[in-house]
């Protein structure tokens, strides 16, 4: 797996730039300086990520759970340790089939740099947070849609269902302590 950030204007850009990468990793040996910050990186995180009794033990635990020997931790500082540009190269290659990745790219398809199309099959699929619906009671929804204010004399102005709209879905607030919460409720007449 594979991770990078990027705009939408450098979206297809940086699917090459990564794929590229992972292509070189599974066919050429990582620099000595590639290996050397990636081993240290890893080891020296170990004491940041386990640095309370309760993460040393929640790790014991998990390590238990599933079946690891007792020199787990001892094993795998000496593999990182014992780490060759060979041997990642080897992982990559046994690990990583580049046309046989699923990409996800999140963005705005009409603001990328190229045609996603590049680099196989493209399954569009809509994401749009859809807006909340208007009530004409609450005061964090007292806004109209549109510009303007939404108010009547300082206080919320109350919209009458249009055509077409359920005249059912009533307002009730909720009254429950720290809460200022509401919510809806379907009356049947």
């Amino acid at each position: 797996m594979a991770f990078v950030g990027t705009k939408n204007e450098t979206a297809h850009e940086a699917v090459t730039v990564s794929l590229d990468e992972i292509r070189r990793m599974t066919t050429e040996l990582v620099t000595e300086k590639e290996l050397s910050v990636a081993t240290d990186g890893i080891l020296n995180s170990e004491v940041f990520n386990f640095d309370t009794k309760r993460e040393i033990l929640d790790r014991q635990v998990l390590f238990e759970m599933y079946g690891y020997p007792e020199t787990f931790l001892d094993d795998y500082r000496v593999a990182i340790q014992g780490m060759t540009a060979e041997k990642v190269r080897e992982a990559a290659a046994n690990l990583w089939k580049v046309d046989d990745m699923s990409i996800l790219v999140v963005g705005n398809p009409a603001d990328f740099d190229g045609d996603l199309g590049d680099f196989g099959p493209v399954n569009d699929i809509d994401i749009t947070i859809p807006e909340p619906e208007w009530c004409s009671r609450c005061p964090t929804r007292a806004r109209e849609p549109g510009p303007g204010p939404a108010t009547d004399g300082g206080r919320p102005r109350r919209r009458e269902p249009q055509a077409g709209q359920d005249e059912g879905l009533q307002h009730r607030h909720a009254a429950r302590p720290r809460d200022p919460g509401h919510g809806h409720e379907r009356v049947d007449r």
